[in-house]
């Protein structure tokens, strides 16, 4: 009985450390906020020094990093530009680091 005891506590103590709560404490370096921003993609020709310029959507955003839906034929390790569509229109310059169909994880090389 002590022994069964002991295996619902231990139960209730990893799902309490490892559930998905609210009160979880954030395990990635920087903490991730759920946007829907227009931003445009820039990416520079691989043949020579024209750029494409491309219309996409960000959907989460941290310090470090983006979550963007753009209509590329994005690879890993591709540097593009992403310009946020806002009064200042501030610039910033990423690798991608995963891609999911048309949906990429996208590193800021300066971080926000």
């Amino acid at each position: 009985m002590v022994s069964l005891l002991y295996l619902a506590w231990l139960y209730v103590r990893k799902l309490r450390f490892f559930g998905n709560r609210p009160g979880r404490p954030e395990m990635r370096r920087w903490r991730r906020y759920p946007v829907d921003l227009p931003v445009r993609v820039t990416v520079p020709n691989r043949a020579g020094g024209t750029k494409a310029f491309m219309p996409a959507r960000g959907t989460a955003v941290s310090g470090g990093g983006m979550a963007l839906y753009v209509d590329l034929p994005l690879k890993r390790d591709d540097q593009i530009q992403v310009e946020f569509q806002t009064p200042s229109n501030v610039r910033v310059i990423g690798t991608v680091r995963s891609d999911t169909g048309h949906c990429f994880g996208l590193e800021f090389l300066t971080p926000l």
